[in-house]
């Protein structure tokens, strides 16, 4: 079973400033912030340069983010929405990490 890298207080300091900005995506300010959220994540995970590559240490499961996404936001928004939402996120999140597990 994976680690649940939210535990981490780098992580969810990082999580906490992107999540409660003024909006999630609609800003440059807002990618920042969430790509500075995924970095945490990664770095928890032990990515680590090697002959050009970098390599993550600890597998990064989704749910973990998918959990924390349902406490923020299910009884904020429609069910509609909430899903969109959710969907948005974490496709975004699961590029990112793919981007930087890949050897090259």
């Amino acid at each position: 079973m994976a680690e649940n890298y939210m535990k981490d207080s780098n992580v969810r300091q990082y999580y906490n400033f992107w999540i409660n900005g003024p909006t999630l995506f609609e800003h440059i300010r807002d990618r920042e912030r969430f790509y500075k959220f995924v970095k945490a994540v990664v770095n928890w995970a032990g990515g680590r340069e090697s002959q050009g590559s970098r390599e993550l240490q600890k597998k990064i499961d989704t749910s973990f983010l998918a959990l924390h996404i349902y406490d923020s936001f299910h009884d904020k928004y429609s069910e509609e929405y909430y899903d969109k939402l959710k969907h948005e996120i974490l496709v975004e999140f699961e590029k990112l990490i793919e981007y930087e597990d890949t050897e090259y």
